[in-house]
């Protein structure tokens, strides 16, 4: 160990020390927020993003909505993973007759291995994207719900 090591593992354990006295976590963390919106006023941290109830929600027939249908139907689309693989091909005249028979017999035996679990990822994404769509379609009917229940009253 050198002198370094020493030192830094010193100074480590030096700076940890048992306290008895309670830390008041409210105002440690009023005291980290007005550093930060100090920060944010200087310019050295962006501008504070928007929170989740002012950003513009999906909804039917919105340009948001249009968007994550989008997303939808290009995980769907893509969900099914191809396991045919890229032909085999050589631009070499004698030698690229092995270099295919060679890259055939190693794809043949990897993939042996490989299919199972690209047959089960590619399981996995329809199901999650199946899922994703049909949440989706719950949401939007929760919403007319919430919808029709406010103009009810």
């Amino acid at each position: 160990m050198t002198i370094m090591d020493e030192m830094s593992r010193k100074e480590a354990t030096d700076s940890i020390e048992e306290s008895t006295e309670k830390i008041d976590v409210a105002a440690v963390m009023n005291e980290v927020r007005r550093r930060v919106a100090q920060k944010r006023t200087e310019g050295i941290y962006p501008p504070e993003e928007k929170s989740v109830p002012e950003v513009q929600m999906a909804v039917e027939n919105s340009p948001a909505y249009e968007d994550v249908m989008w997303r939808i139907e290009t995980m769907r689309s893509i969900a099914r993973l191809n396991l045919d693989g890229e032909p085999i091909l050589s631009h070499r005249p004698i030698l690229g007759y092995f270099l295919i028979r060679w890259k055939k017999f190693m794809r043949f035996w990897t993939r042996r291995y490989t299919d199972s679990l690209f047959l089960q990822q590619s399981r996995y994404n329809t199901e999650s994207s199946a899922t994703i769509a049909s949440l989706l379609e719950e949401i939007n009917q929760l919403r007319a719900e919430v919808n029709a229940l406010k103009n009810k009253h």
